[in-house]
């Protein structure tokens, strides 16, 4: 059987068909790979709207980083100018929310251990936030002397 005859018969291993249908107008960061709605998605999930919008809610893409002594959050947010940056943080929870060009993004964390929330710091430079929030001291207590 020769190749070609494999080809027509659908045996050749390398036969496969690149399928573009399932691009939806509007949406530039998702593709459908199936007609059963499969797709890969990027640059964080989308809160769906029905029309497309400058302005959709994002979830940045979120690293969080357990240390020693602190918790380490690094987020994405391309395009987003620093004064546009609101953050905020609890002892357990930290709320990421920024206006860009493209869209807001909008993030919330449950933190894997509790922080001192007046004393997180935080950069940003190219895209990246980068926040460092010191753990809280565990509620050992102070050794009390007996008389």
């Amino acid at each position: 059987m020769s190749r070609w005859s494999r080809r027509r018969r659908g045996l050749w291993p390398i036969d496969f068909e690149v399928n573009i249908s399932g691009l939806v107008a509007g949406e530039p960061f998702s593709i459908h790979l199936t007609p059963e709605g499969v797709k890969a998605e990027g640059l964080g999930r989308f809160r769906r709207r029905m029309a497309p919008s400058s302005q959709e809610e994002r979830e940045p893409l979120v690293d969080v980083i357990e240390l020693e002594g602190e918790v380490k959050v690094m987020a994405e947010l391309p395009g987003a100018e620093r004064d546009k940056i609101d953050l905020r943080a609890t002892e357990e929870r930290l709320t990421i929310r920024a206006d860009s060009p493209y869209g807001r993004y909008h993030k919330e964390l449950e933190l894997p251990s509790r922080v001192e929330p007046k004393a997180v710091r935080a950069t940003y430079r190219n895209g990246i936030l980068e926040v460092h929030l010191p753990k809280k001291e565990d509620g050992i207590g102070e050794k009390i002397p007996i008389e």
